[in-house]
């Protein structure tokens, strides 16, 4: 602890804990100047200053910088020394101090501990902060001595004359406040400014001469609420959780931008999460230390129904197969052999119990609320303990119109012993990916697949344009959960409209490679099987896709038919009719072709 957290602050601001008592061995009760009467002193309830504090007896000098909100009932005082820093943050509401040294924080409960003779002490089980008056010792102020110039600035003076047996120090106290209306300051003139505080004495047998020059003296406080909250990227272990973490959805899809401070290189992301149909999906491209597959645009789907990554090429579509990482964003670990898909928390590392709330910060010019705890095991297991924070959008700043859930992520960071990470996101949304666009059609381009082509009826084409996304995920949902395969077996569905009828048209594909690490596998049925299944369904006129109402949540059950691809291609290809005016000019013109080619047989007979 530095000097002041012991002794300076406690025999020269807080003097709490005795009533004047005067000891002759040190001073002598001081007797106020015939006919003077000094001003009452006032103090904001809230203000903030520099001091510095000048040891005559040590030859040492030190500074501090408080800010003191009693409303709020919070503090800070931060000391510093030699280079270094130290800063003691204080909340009765939670009763608790956080001292903060080297990026290193501790945490004591206030009732019990020792800067509790600073900034306010226990009553009733209970720790009670001081008023102003108290924190600078104004409650029992001594004996007004007149006025005096200090730093060439015109005075107020009380001296006392002190005794403090906790430390066996008796001491002399002089306080000296600004002038009112004769010495111009930056403060308003409602309240009285401090100047100096002057303690000599003796302490333990040892005689003690301190100054504690105030600067910048200032009632309210900064527009800035972060000064009383625990720097970025340190985490107080214990400390009270005075507000959950948010719950993540269980869809999202959102974009991130990654920084790391020591590879000056920005990579960006499209990052989709559906727990309800167990799919994640990245879109990136890779940076160029990592391009071994594509160097252009990546999509890679992982399916944890099967433990299979998908890896599209973009451009070029071409496409591999893999086993999903086990060191992944979406992937949690379960032995050395087998992975399931990370819960909806652990998709943002969000720890069990080592956090802390740390209240409203700016990232990115938006207020955010925070959360801050640490991590083992990340990125990999072995890693060392790495320290995360999490941004959340304090009242909606971020506008959206696709966003149910209260808690929209701003920013995320890691911070490792020797790299950090941060991670902002962009355009989040809680609706649910479409499943539709989960294309891994390239990987069973030489493997079995069967096209379908589905007749539905026209009336519900009104419904269908207009909600063609919502369309197509009923189609989806129906064929899986029908025929009991995986919804990303369904490729290449397309939506279009006839003359007289809806058209559906998909691909079924072949069951998923067995290469991927999962503990409980999916049994897929064959692919020979499923395809069987699903035409005997259209054949019977048994297949039904169920379609709800938007607005009333009515249901309507459809049962297409198959058709040909023959069919759809005459039923979708546009044909050339003619009008009146059109066939009356072809007429003319086949006339006039005609004569042009008897004429042309007439010449080369005669000649």
């Amino acid at each position: 602890m530095m000097k002041f957290l012991s002794f300076i602050f406690m025999v020269c601001l807080c003097l709490h804990n005795f009533k004047n008592t005067y000891s002759k061995d040190v001073c002598e009760k001081p007797i106020s100047p015939e006919g003077e009467v000094g001003p009452i002193i006032k103090i904001p309830n809230q203000f903030y200053f520099n001091l510095e504090a000048t040891f005559e007896d040590k030859k040492e000098v030190t500074s501090f910088v408080e800010y003191y909100d009693h409303p709020g009932l919070r503090g800070v005082i931060t000391q510093w020394e030699n280079g270094g820093s130290e800063s003691v943050y204080y909340s009765f509401d939670t009763n608790e101090v956080f001292t903060v040294k080297d990026s290193v924080c501790t945490v004591s409960d206030l009732s019990t501990d020792q800067n509790s003779l600073i900034i306010g002490q226990p009553r009733n089980g209970s720790s009670v902060m001081f008023s102003p008056a108290r924190m600078l010792f104004l409650e029992d102020r001594g004996v007004y001595m007149g006025t005096e110039t200090i730093r060439g600035i015109p005075c107020y003076h009380w001296k006392s004359c002190q005794e403090w047996s906790v430390f066996s120090a008796k001491m002399n106290v002089h306080w000296y406040f600004a002038v009112d209306n004769y010495w111009s300051t930056a403060q308003s003139s409602n309240y009285h400014i401090p100047v100096r505080c002057d303690v000599d004495g003796i302490a333990r047998f040892t005689a003690f001469h301190h100054i504690y020059d105030f600067f910048h003296f200032r009632s309210g406080l900064p527009d800035d609420p972060t000064i009383f909250e625990t720097p970025d990227g340190v985490y107080c272990p214990n400390r009270k959780i005075t507000k959950q973490l948010p719950s993540v959805p269980l869809t999202m899809s959102f974009y991130t931008e990654i920084v790391t401070e020591s590879f000056p290189v920005v990579a960006t992301m499209k990052e989709e999460y559906d727990h309800l149909a167990f799919l994640t999906k990245f879109t990136y491209t890779a940076l160029p230390l990592y391009q071994k597959f594509s160097a252009n645009e990546v999509v890679e789907i992982h399916d944890f129904l099967t433990g299979v990554a998908y890896v599209t090429d973009t451009v070029t579509g071409k496409c591999k197969t893999r086993p999903i990482p086990h060191s992944n964003l979406d992937s949690t670990e379960l032995n050395p052999h087998d992975v399931r898909m990370a819960t909806a928390k652990h998709f943002f590392e969000f720890p069990k119990d080592k956090y802390s709330y740390e209240g409203i910060k700016t990232v990115r010019d938006v207020k955010t609320e925070t959360w801050i705890g640490t991590k083992v095991d990340w990125p990999k297991k072995g890693s060392d303990k790495s320290t995360w924070e999490w941004h959340y959008d304090y009242g909606k700043s971020v506008d959206s119109q696709v966003i149910k859930s209260k808690a929209v992520p701003v920013e995320f960071n890691v911070h490792l012993p020797d790299e950090s990470y941060f991670f902002s996101v962009f355009a989040f949304s809680d609706i649910q990916p479409r499943i539709y666009a989960y294309d891994v059609s390239a990987c069973y381009l030489h493997s079995d697949r069967e096209k379908f082509a589905l007749s539905i009826t026209n009336l519900i084409k009104l419904y269908v344009q207009q909600n063609t996304d919502t369309f197509k995920l009923y189609v989806i949902s129906a064929i899986s959960t029908t025929i009991g395969i995986r919804p990303l077996r369904i490729q290449n569905l397309k939506v279009m409209f006839g003359e007289v009828e809806i058209i559906v048209t998909f691909d079924l594909t072949d069951v998923a490679p067995t290469i991927g690490d999962v503990k409980d596998r999916l049994k897929e049925k064959s692919f020979s099987a499923a395809v069987n299944e699903l035409r005997d369904l259209l054949k019977k006129e048994e297949f039904i896709i169920t379609i709800f109402s938007l607005t009333s949540g009515e249901k309507t059950a459809i049962r297409p038919t198959e058709m040909t691809f023959d069919e759809v291609l005459y039923k979708t290809t546009p044909r050339t009719t003619y009008t009146k005016g059109a066939m009356a000019g072809l007429g003319i013109g086949m006339t006039l072709l005609g004569l042009i080619i008897a004429l042309a047989v007439s010449i080369k007979v005669l000649s």
